[in-house]
């Protein structure tokens, strides 16, 4: 399963989950510099009181804006670590997953 379904699937069980229990429904985007890795990693489905959040872990805008764009719709609130961590190129400048997804998700 790529990064797309996986954030797909997550968010079908998130809706599935949250429409049995009455709750509403969060993805997490959060970003990290944890050297010697690129691979997206998705965070267990987590129940609160009110909300039923998954998330992923990303190493680059480029994978925060395809999560972005694959949970689009999907869920009620998207919540986006805003630490600026991750450099986007070999000039040392960050990258603002933030803005990457506040631009892509539309709905």
């Amino acid at each position: 399963m790529n990064v797309i379904q996986k954030a797909k699937e997550t968010t079908r069980q998130i809706n599935e989950i949250a429409k049995a229990e009455g709750k509403s429904t969060g993805f997490c985007i959060g970003n990290t510099v944890k050297l010697n890795s690129n691979n997206i990693y998705f965070m267990p489905i987590r129940n609160t009181a009110v909300m039923i959040t998954g998330g992923a872990i990303v190493y680059s805008e480029k994978q925060a804006f395809d999560i972005a764009q694959a949970i689009d719709g999907k869920v009620k609130y998207v919540l986006v670590d805003a630490e600026k961590k991750i450099s986007n190129s070999k000039d040392g400048v960050l990258s603002n997953v933030e803005r990457t997804v506040r631009e892509t998700i539309t709905s």
